[in-house]
């Protein structure tokens, strides 16, 4: 995932304005915030997960800036590394549970699973292949729970896309 840059942050906040009725207000920032906190909270999460379903902006830095002149992938697979300010990167043991409620769409089950797992990697031998690998069957939720057995799933991706990232 590409870390926003101001333009594209500036894009977010006119989808924002415009999915929640405040784009007239856009040149005066005092009637513009008074339209922001008169919003109630489902208009604004259903604004934010129609602008950005699969990311939280609010954990990734911003690139194209002083601190961040490019994004750090570039630089990792150019070789320009000198140019990128030390920072710390990782994840937590179980950190797709942070995460759950997003996958909460779908029924807790193993067609459930099968096919959030099909849909996010677009191909339904990978999907059958990790549930393989977790032993996860029609009968059988290691953890009791396919949304359980979701997150843990989505925990090792982003650890084994860390330990491929530092490997390079």
């Amino acid at each position: 995932v590409a870390f926003p840059t101001p333009v594209t942050l500036n894009d977010t906040t006119s989808q924002f304005n415009a999915l929640t009725n405040c784009t007239q207000y856009e040149s005066d920032s005092t009637q513009l915030l008074n339209c922001w906190r008169n919003l109630d909270a489902n208009t604004i999460l259903t604004a934010q997960d129609i602008i950005s379903p699969f990311y939280d902006p609010v954990f990734i830095p911003t690139v194209e800036t002083t601190e961040l002149l490019y994004q750090p992938l570039w630089g990792f697979t150019n070789g320009e590394i000198d140019d990128i300010p030390p920072y710390i990167i990782g994840t937590n043991n179980g950190e797709g549970f942070m995460v759950l409620e997003d996958y909460i769409h779908w029924s807790n089950s193993y067609q459930g699973l099968l096919s959030e797992l099909t849909d996010e990697y677009n191909d339904l031998e990978i999907a059958h292949s990790i549930l393989d690998y977790y032993g996860i069957t029609e009968i059988t939720s290691p953890s009791s729970s396919y949304y359980l057995d979701n997150a843990q799933i989505v925990s090792d991706s982003w650890r084994c896309s860390v330990r491929y990232l530092l490997e390079l």
